[in-house]
């Protein structure tokens, strides 16, 4: 492995152990309870619906899995589900979230994203949650993807940006105005008074920083690949800086899936869809042409 994914590989694995004892489960049978859970029932029925017909007969590759909640879903459903991560830390925290839910692991594998190494045509869908953005030169992964999917396979890829300080701010202000003293509060303090927090925002923030690339920026190097019709849509209105531990089991959550249930009620596709000005991402989505 070449010097820079080993650096890359180590600074992954110092962020997923600083969350391996955290027992954070965002895969949920019942009704999503907090925050996270509920992105994560979005991400999936939206690409569950996205996949038509194919859905329960699909062969899919999450790539970049980590804790693998994307793929749990599928898993039970019994789909044909591969997770790839640059990370081994990250693949033992995702079999422990199987384990713990009760799901047949699925195959995993320890590689570079850009160049997996797996046969070409081989997915009929390709998806990442949180992984486009963490690459300065994302063509060679966007190549890998188109390779890898066959004729006709969907790309589904969230690409998910660090929240504006605007609305953290706004967010505090209204609900949680004692946060806002804890923002004065330095970083290297903060780590002595949560190590594993501080551990995961070195790793993440220092070592694997995200881009600032907007969604049409992705839909041009797929045109030049000759990819047609590749989208990046507004995604994912339900901001958790609105959610304080206060609020968000008894209003905000609720509110969401209220307005969650609608949207799936009136047969709005993909369910995540919003403004430009409330989107917490992106959905880069397009298919292979047959």
């Amino acid at each position: 492995m070449p010097a820079e994914m080993q650096d890359r590989a180590l600074s992954w694995d110092e962020a997923w152990e600083a969350l391996e004892d955290d027992h954070i489960q965002l895969y949920t049978t019942g009704t999503p309870k907090t925050i996270h859970q509920l992105w994560a029932r979005c991400y999936f029925e939206d690409l569950w619906s996205l996949m038509g017909e194919k859905a329960a007969a699909g062969r899919y590759l999450e790539l970049g899995a980590g804790r693998g909640t994307a793929s749990m879903y599928l898993a039970s459903r019994g789909c044909d589900v591969t997770m790839l991560d640059l990370s081994p830390v990250g693949l033992r925290v995702a079999e422990k979230n199987f384990h713990k839910a009760g799901l047949r692991k699925p195959r995993t594998l320890v590689g570079d994203a850009r160049a997996t190494g797996l046969p070409a045509a081989s997915f009929d869908c390709i998806l990442s949650i949180g992984l486009i953005e963490h690459f300065e030169h994302p063509k060679a992964l966007l190549e890998e993807s188109v390779r890898l999917l066959a004729p006709g396979g969907l790309h589904y890829g969230l690409i998910i940006p660090e929240s504006g300080d605007g609305k953290r701010l706004l967010a505090d202000a209204l609900f949680a105005p004692w946060r806002l003293a804890s923002r004065l509060i330095p970083k290297p303090v903060k780590s002595l008074i949560r190590p594993h927090r501080g551990a995961r925002l070195t790793a993440l923030e220092e070592e694997c920083p995200r881009n600032d690339y907007d969604g049409e920026y992705y839909v041009r190097l797929l045109s030049e690949m000759g990819i047609a019709g590749a989208v990046s849509i507004p995604a994912n209105g339900y901001h958790p800086v609105f959610a304080s531990k206060s609020l968000e089991s008894g209003l905000v959550i609720p509110a969401y899936r209220f307005h969650h249930a609608i949207k799936r009620a009136l047969g709005m596709r993909p369910m995540l869809k919003t403004l430009p000005g409330l989107a917490s991402c992106q959905l880069l989505m397009f298919r292979k042409p047959r």
